[in-house]
């Protein structure tokens, strides 16, 4: 289930604004902290009432849990948090029955989620007049609901919320392009192919690059001849023998060093 998110949350009480004490909106209706009205239900918003910060903070949310019911309610499509938390600040500053009726629904229930912005920035007025604040608010709310949810951001809140549970998130290890082991095991073999290419078709060309790969490629060619083994079969099994080795090492290697 979509939830009000951050994003969101700010969003409204940045163009709500903060109000301790009773005040008449653009319309002439009776307001207090983030935009309370007493169409949201209690307190009543009267003359003269005041509240604090703190109360004004548990009345929006209290508030804004109507307002997203009404959403759950009305759209048909998937969402996700940010396109919910768009669409709740927008049924809360122009009410759930302009928003049941309005062109952005109807459209994003018909799946045509990139015209929902377009769409919002249509309800720009109050008391018959275009409101700069208005053209500001419906804007920030179409970039929101045009925001994709970050995956790296939302697999960070499946660990914390492991944490918090008091387990720990599986590890899933590192893709194999990604790992350095690999690449290394990958850059050996490479090279001892490399090199006994080069000899046969280079001899004593390449014998002063790499003292060690000279040496394996002697042992390996000695042991070919004593076998009765090609190179093309002993090959394969020593670049196998090298990279798992590597591997090995390299994790004992980060164990102890790096505590991975």
């Amino acid at each position: 289930m979509n939830t009000m998110n951050a994003a969101g949350l700010e969003l409204v009480k940045r163009f709500e604004g903060w109000r301790g004490r009773a005040y008449r909106d653009a319309v002439g209706v009776w307001t207090i902290g983030y935009g309370h009205t007493s169409m949201a239900g209690p307190p009543r918003v009267t003359p003269g009432l005041r509240i604090t910060r703190a109360e004004g903070e548990a009345i929006l949310r209290r508030d804004l849990r109507r307002y997203e019911r009404v959403v759950r309610d009305a759209v048909r499509v998937p969402l996700n948090d940010n396109q919910y938390a768009a669409l709740v600040s927008f049924c809360y500053n122009v009410g759930p029955a302009s928003f049941r009726r309005s062109s952005a629904l109807r459209y994003l229930n018909r799946g045509l989620y990139d015209q929902v912005p377009r769409r919002l920035a249509l309800w720009n007025r109050a008391g018959g007049r275009v409101l700069r604040g208005l053209v500001r608010r419906r804007k920030a709310e179409g970039e929101l609901f045009a925001t994709p949810i970050d995956e790296v951001e939302a697999q960070g809140d499946i660990a914390r919320a492991a944490a918090a549970r008091g387990r720990v998130a599986p590890d899933t290890g590192k893709p194999v392009l990604r790992s350095r082991s690999a690449w290394a095991a990958a850059g050996l073999g490479a090279l001892s192919l490399g090199e006994v290419s080069l000899r046969e078709v280079l001899p004593g060309g390449v014998s002063e690059a790499s003292g060690l790969l000279r040496s394996l490629v002697e042992n390996l060619s000695a042991l070919s001849q004593a076998s009765g083994l090609p190179l093309a079969v002993l090959l394969p099994g020593a670049v196998a023998v090298g990279l798992a080795g590597w591997i090995i090492y390299d994790r004992w290697w980060k164990s102890v060093h790096e505590g991975v």
